[in-house]
């Protein structure tokens, strides 16, 4: 399967497309399955996602995404996912997570990012996703290059609860890390 099916039943909530070698997400790709909440694409060839790929899933709460070759995300595209809490980028080639990265993604409570390309995070990437400024317990996985430029002394970030943990750059790498979550 080189692209996805327009014949797709507006009742699903769940699609798994694996191993089928899409190469890119278009616009509304999904828009006609408005009770979607669980969609994996996992492990296809997908390098393209467009801005508007994720229109009309405002019941998704799972996106999967592993083992493809993004290089970027148009972070804006999950304003049309306010209900998303489980975004898998792993195993991509992302080299970036931008500043206002998760600013649309307002529930999100897992982001897994490892094995990605990352060079440069924003040092302001977590103090505006909204979550964090809600002060709940949030879980981040990534397992970032060696040479990554970060704007503090962090060599990993396993995991943390935004209610315990003072973002700046003297405490960050002290208190973000908790070696027992993974």
């Amino acid at each position: 399967m080189a692209q996805i099916p327009d014949n797709i039943s507006s009742d699903f909530t769940k699609i798994r497309i694996e191993n089928c070698h899409l190469t890119e997400l278009p616009a509304g790709s999904f828009s006609a399955v408005g009770a979607l909440e669980f969609l994996w694409l996992n492990f296809n060839n997908i390098t393209l996602m467009n801005i508007k790929s994720l229109e009309g899933l405002a019941n998704l709460t799972e996106l999967r995404l592993q083992g493809n070759k993004l290089t970027s995300v148009p972070w804006t595209a999950f304003q049309d996912t306010p209900k998303l809490k489980i975004l898998d980028l792993k195993h991509n080639r992302l080299d970036a997570l931008p500043e206002h990265a998760l600013r649309h993604l307002p529930g999100l409570t897992y982001l897994d990012l490892s094995f990605n390309n990352l060079n440069i995070i924003s040092k302001d990437v977590f103090l505006n996703w909204p979550l964090y400024q809600k002060n709940e317990k949030t879980w981040i996985k990534a397992r970032p290059e060696p040479n990554i430029q970060w704007n503090y002394s962090l060599k990993m970030i396993r995991g943390f609860t935004a209610s315990e943990t003072q973002i700046d750059e003297d405490t960050f790498s002290s208190r973000l890390l908790i070696p027992h979550f993974i």
